[in-house]
């Protein structure tokens, strides 16, 4: 395996290879096979704990918790039929000022937080793989619109802004604030004890938790009476006209969904599909 250097700024450095994701827990919707991608490797200082993906992407953004506390990787994937195969071991320098990884994003840490944007319009709709140390918080922030985010491992708060890209959370362990366009869905592997807000404006919310997790569950829908469907011994607490509330196990950690064109789906985490 060949791995070429580049000294740019802020101690970064650039390698090509051949790199296989097909590990990677993938969305439902994942068909292509991995088998070739362009990857960025950068230091984080301690002090840095929070992580900001904003920009109109459009393709796909997969981010995973590493246990490696100082350091993150920015993969940009080819499906391999598109892969120029001349260009393997090369750097592209025709993308543009902005692009200081060679993987057609910008990263730069401000205000104590690292943000990573498309580096011009030709990279919006790509498929970007993006591994931080699990620590940080996660905002994604203005992801255009038919794109798709996932969210592995992390145990920071999770937040997007301004988001039309149907959203995945795997195995996340902090504070949850999720609004989008889209559908959002939602495993947890383990008892959620952190707050949590889902709102799909015209997609559904579909959450997996275990059966023995302490939740007080709120559902809203402004326009009508929300569908609900579950699997859990929900006991409803409340009801009223676009509002339901259940509770599970008496209720510690609160979850507020609100889907005004779809339905909610809570079910047990082994009964997952």
């Amino acid at each position: 395996m060949r791995y070429y250097l580049f000294l740019l700024t802020m101690l970064v450095h650039t390698t090509f290879a051949q790199v296989d994701l097909r590990q990677l827990p993938f969305t439902p919707e994942q068909d292509e096979i991995v088998l070739d991608s362009t990857r960025f490797v950068m230091d984080v200082p301690e002090h840095i704990n929070s992580l900001e993906v904003k920009g109109d992407f459009s393709g796909k953004i997969h981010i995973y918790g590493s246990d490696r506390v100082n350091q993150a990787e920015i993969f940009l994937v080819y499906k391999p039929f598109k892969q120029d195969q001349r260009a393997i071991g090369l750097r592209e320098i025709s993308v543009g000022t902005n692009d200081n990884t060679g993987v057609g994003v910008e990263v730069k840490i401000d205000e104590g937080m690292l943000q990573i944007s498309p580096a011009s319009e030709r990279y919006k709709n790509k498929y970007f793989v993006i591994v931080v140390p699990a620590r940080m918080d996660v905002k994604i922030a203005g992801t255009g619109f038919g794109g798709e985010v996932l969210i592995h491992g992390i145990n920071g708060r999770v937040s997007t802004e301004k988001m039309q890209a149907s959203v995945f959370l795997q195995k996340v362990r902090g504070e949850i604030y999720v609004e989008t366009k889209q559908n959002i869905e939602v495993v947890f592997a383990e008892a959620p004890e952190e707050s949590i807000f889902l709102k799909s404006h015209i997609g559904l919310v579909d959450v997996s938790v275990p059966a023995n997790a302490s939740l007080n569950v709120e559902v809203t829908n402004e326009r009508i009476t929300p569908r609900i469907f579950s699997d859990l011994p929900l006991e409803m607490t409340g009801e009223k006209k676009g509002w339901q509330q259940y509770t599970l196990n008496k209720g510690k950690t609160t979850i507020s969904v609100n889907a005004p064109f779809g339905n909610v789906y809570l079910r047990s985490f082994s009964q997952s599909p």
